[in-house]
């Protein structure tokens, strides 16, 4: 009897070990963000990433909330109610994202060169 005890004890801990270890993981995927990823590998469908509405102009709040699809690529919007807005006329809208996400990138690349130059700087002069 003591034996069968035992044994349910052991077969009981590891069930809650694993179950504990699968949610710890999920967890750690919803952290990271990897499941988009996963997401876009399945479905071949990419958010661009752009921060401000393009029909509005104002900064979106919850990036993924509100989004609209055109050709393969995601984009963000404020409110549902831009949707229809942007569908009337995308050609418009991505223009305005693609400034958006080249300004982003450009700005990247200033600090990337501020580093750099912060780097050299540092060293002494021959």
């Amino acid at each position: 009897m003591l034996k069968r005890s035992s044994l349910i004890a052991v077969v009981l801990i590891a069930l809650f070990a694993v179950a504990g270890l699968a949610m710890a993981q999920e967890e750690a995927v919803t952290e990271t963000g990897a499941m988009p990823a996963v997401e876009e590998a399945v479905t071949g469908v990419v958010n661009v990433g752009n921060k401000v509405c393009p029909v509005t102009g104002l900064k979106i709040k919850n990036l993924g909330e509100y989004t609209v699809e055109h050709e393969g690529e995601v984009y963000n919007l404020c409110c549902p109610e831009c949707k229809e807005q942007f569908l009337a006329d995308p050609a418009k809208y991505i223009a305005i994202v693609d400034k958006e996400l080249a300004g982003l990138e450009m700005e990247e690349g200033a600090m990337m060169g501020e580093e750099a130059a912060g780097e050299h700087s540092e060293h002494p002069r021959k």
